[in-house]
């Protein structure tokens, strides 16, 4: 199969190869070159493009070219045909355009199958990798579908089924909003909540049950009188419509994350003399109550929660209020809830003036990402870590980022994204081979607001094909399709 999709100015194509066995050539990165002809065989090429790095994934890959490096539509009208070179080899069919619908996708924005539908490209050798060849990453583009207005000063954002969940950081108007992107294309306010002054946070992370009956609102006040309300508060959503407080629990140090399992939810904090994890009964969430908590040396941040086990990330210093050198993976067995106990504790290596991590659990797979100190120049690093024995876990690949401080992670089948702190930008990386993850692609947040138009700072969630994204100063949600 192969198709043409329009990015903008851009002509995506999109193929499939095959060895001569029939089988679908191996993942990972190949050296390409495309030329199209007018006849079917021999001839002298119209156009010729080589790209180095073309990540394949199931047999398929794709290219963007610009639209205006192609032949005129002309050539198309009498026959025109697409020949497929990869490494030495060279695809043993050329493959004959649809003329008619390539000068519609030439000419606008429209996506359609550029060649026959079963149009396949074999070859006579075997065709593999070549791992020497450098990483390509393309821009991805992708229009706005649907926006309403929000709270003022959205930051807090999660996404839960057919509802979005926003939490504002404005100290005079603290408010939850509910939002139902059931249709994406027309999201609506659902439900609002006036929140306590008691409520104040400064990063009002938002934590949704996996039943989507309540929510849990970090609370680490800094603002007037309330500077040391640290904890969450519980928010009862199953009527999205009429959110109500229901229930409070303080934890006296900082809270930073949480992760559900059963009736119980588990919050890392982080204080001095007190860094650790409390393990909170949720089975009524009006009365949320600790069932045991566990100390570690280390501050605690970032956690994830697969079967019996908590994978749990180390940071910042809270103690002496400084960066750390060294970043550990706590593995913690959470099978008896009222005593947790660690079963590992993997050092993760040194990352000079790191502060914090985050993590996603799938599969037999930990990704942590890390947050740097500000101003420190430098990348991000993305590792992934084989948790298939939680007793000993193994780093499988420890990848450089562009920016510093990765803020949140999302894995969905082959793709993980990685949104950037700061930095209005989430990248596409292709993880199929864990040992070896490639950016393949990027999208800039900023290009779904206004050119010109000061947005502040931005936060997004990924769910299914959907990119929500809060402009603090705008007040707004906009939704996009994924690119």
């Amino acid at each position: 199969m192969f198709n043409t999709e329009s990015l903008i100015d851009m002509q995506v194509f999109s193929g499939r190869l095959t060895n001569p066995d029939g089988k679908l050539v191996p993942d990972g990165a190949y050296g390409i070159t495309l030329r199209i002809f007018a006849e079917p065989a021999g001839g002298k090429a119209l156009w010729s493009e080589t790209f180095k790095s073309v990540l394949i994934g199931k047999g398929v890959f794709s290219i963007p070219i610009m639209k205006g490096t192609l032949p005129s539509i002309e050539v198309f009208k009498d026959g025109a045909y697409l020949e497929i070179q990869v490494g030495a080899e060279v695809g043993l069919a050329r493959q004959v355009f649809d003329s008619t619908v390539l000068d519609a996708t030439l000419a606008t924005t429209s996506a359609q199958s550029a060649l026959k539908s079963d149009a396949t490209f074999s070859f006579m050798k075997d065709v593999d990798p070549d791992l020497s060849v450098p990483r390509a990453v393309y821009p991805a583009s992708s229009a706005v579908v649907g926006m309403v207005s929000t709270i003022p000063g959205p930051w807090g954002i999660a996404v839960s089924g057919e509802y979005v969940y926003l939490t504002g950081l404005a100290p005079d108007a603290r408010r939850f909003q509910v939002i139902n992107v059931s249709n994406p294309d027309h999201p609506v306010e659902a439900g609002l909540l006036t929140l306590p002054p008691t409520l104040g946070c400064r990063l009002p992370e938002i934590f949704v049950s996996p039943n989507n009956q309540y929510a849990c609102v970090m609370t680490c006040g800094t603002y007037g009188p309330h500077a040391q309300h640290y904890g969450f508060h519980v928010i009862n959503v199953s009527r999205p419509g009429a959110p109500t407080l229901i229930g409070d629990y303080r934890t006296g140090p900082i809270p930073f994350a949480m992760a559900f399992f059963g009736d119980y939810a588990i919050l890392t904090r982080a204080s001095s003399g007190s860094s650790g994890l409390d393990i909170i009964s949720m089975e009524n969430p009006s009365f949320p109550i600790s069932v045991s908590q566990l100390s570690t040396p280390e501050t605690l941040y970032g956690v994830a929660v697969s079967g019996n086990y908590a994978y749990i990330v180390s940071g910042w210093d809270i103690s002496i209020s400084a960066p750390v050198d060294t970043c550990y993976l706590y593995v913690i067995d959470i099978s008896n809830p009222s005593k947790p106990s660690i079963v590992s504790k993997r050092s993760l290596g040194q990352f000079p003036e790191y502060i914090t991590a985050f993590i996603h659990v799938a599969g037999h797979y930990a990704y942590i990402s890390t947050l740097y100190e500000q101003p420190v120049a430098g990348e991000s690093e993305l590792l992934i870590v084989d948790i298939e024995n939680p007793m000993q876990p193994e780093v499988r690949s420890r990848t450089g980022l562009d920016f510093r401080s990765v803020y949140t992670l999302l894995v969905s089948d082959r793709w993980l994204y990685a949104q950037y702190f700061n930095a209005d930008r989430y990248d596409v990386l292709d993880i199929v081979d864990p040992a070896r993850p490639m950016v393949t692609r990027y999208f800039e947040l900023t290009d779904i607001f206004e050119v010109g138009v000061t947005h502040g700072t931005l936060h997004g969630a990924i769910s299914g094909s959907y990119v929500y994204v809060v402009s603090e100063s705008q007040n707004l949600l906009r939704v996009t399709r994924l690119p």
